[in-house]
Order: structure tokens, then C-alpha cells, then sequence
């Protein structure tokens, strides 16, 4: 449960977009698109070794609730556009992560600690663009208890008091 920077280069990402309330994700409404997301993966990416799996962005911008994108990975960005997707550019930036495994328990409560690790190594969240990204592995199963990439945008306190 190591959490660690990492970057993630300047992307358009094509999916689909789910808004509703916290209730609603955690009663499994999301799943419907992410089940949807992931039949179109694994059909663009057959034969392919290259396509990694789906990811997620979300943005808590909503009363109550939130938006989430379901994409493509990047290596399938042109199939996207020919499936009629939803474009979505994201400039270069640089996360908080650490991978998240079914038995690491409620993914909520590992956000919370990756937080407190930001502020423990003089870091920021920056919500600006999006509030969290998730990568998915490739071979996503629903029914089993969550494995992904968590990650949140940063900035290091020193580049926000410098302006940088």
C-alpha cells in the first residue's frame, strides 16, 4: 500500500460519462456504464498485448454527487472515436498513487490515507481539472471486490507558494 508520484503525459481519453449521487454509485448504478466500458475494451483490444485497461475520472462537482468518466485506456483512443465516445483532453499532470487490492479494504478509506500522505510529504491536492483518476487492470470483474489504481492530482506546496 506504498503510495508514490507518478505522471501522466497529456491524453484524450474517450468514454462515457455517469452522473448521479454517492447513494447511487454505492448502490452499483456506475456499474452499468463501467460493465458497458469494459465489453467495448475487451472487444477493440482483442489480439492486441498493448491495451491496458479502463479508466476512470471523476469530478465532485455536483450537489450530492458526482460525474464519472468511464474510458477507453489511451492505447484505444482511436477506436473510441469511431465507436462515437465522448472526447476528453486532459493536459500532462502529476498524481498521488498507490494501487489498491480487494484486500485492502473499503477504497474510500485508502483515499483518506493517501490524503494524509500528501500532507505528511508537503504536497496538495489540486482539483482544478478533476478531482480522482482510476485505472482499471484489463480483465475488470465487477463482482469481485475492487482492484485499481487510485490516484489524485498534486502539486507540491513549495510550486503553489512560488506561484509555479
Amino acid at each position: 500500500m506504498a503510495f508514490e508520484v507518478k505522471t501522466r503525459e497529456a491524453q484524450t481519453l474517450f468514454g462515457k460519462v455517469w452522473e448521479g449521487s454517492f447513494e447511487g454509485a454505492a448502490a452499483g448504478h456506475v456499474k452499468t456504464v463501467v460493465a458497458d466500458m469494459e465489453r467495448r475494451r475487451n472487444r477493440l483490444a482483442a489480439g492486441r498485448s498493448d491495451a491496458a485497461g479502463l479508466v476512470g475520472i471523476s469530478w465532485n462537482n455536483i450537489p450530492g454527487g458526482f460525474r464519472y468518466l468511464v474510458a477507453l485506456p489511451p492505447e484505444l483512443s482511436g477506436q473510441g472515436e469511431a465507436e462515437g465516445l465522448q472526447a476528453f483532453s486532459f493536459p500532462e499532470m502529476r498524481f498521488a498513487t498507490a494501487w489498491h487490492e480487494a484486500t485492502d479494504g473499503d477504497v474510500f478509506a485508502h483515499y483518506e490515507r493517501m490524503f494524509a500522505w500528501i500532507e505528511e510529504n508537503e504536497f496538495r491536492r489540486v482539483t482544478d481539472i478533476l478531482h480522482h483518476r482510476e485505472e482499471y487492470p484489463a480483465g475488470l470483474d465487477l463482482d469481485s471486490p475492487p482492484r485499481l489504481r487510485l490516484m489524485t492530482p498534486l502539486a507540491s506546496l513549495s510550486a503553489a507558494s512560488s506561484g509555479t
